[in-house]
């Protein structure tokens, strides 16, 4: 075999091998997440809603308010 013709067949498969692997993962990277996906893994990473915070100071183990 001479040089051209293998590196042809190794361009060849490198293309092939592209053109199979976006087929494959065109459905996967199309798809967009819902509003409930969103906010579960924002609340994985620590989101909480400004409503579920408690706005009263901290008290110290004898009722006192901290400073």
């Amino acid at each position: 075999m001479n040089r051209k013709a293998v590196d042809g067949r190794i361009l060849l498969g490198i293309g092939i091998g592209m053109v199979l692997t976006c087929i494959l993962l065109r459905p996967l990277l199309g798809r967009k997440p819902s509003a409930a996906e969103i906010e579960a893994r924002a609340r994985s990473m620590g989101m909480i809603y400004e409503e579920e915070v408690r706005a009263l100071p901290e008290e110290d183990g004898e009722g006192k308010k901290s400073k």
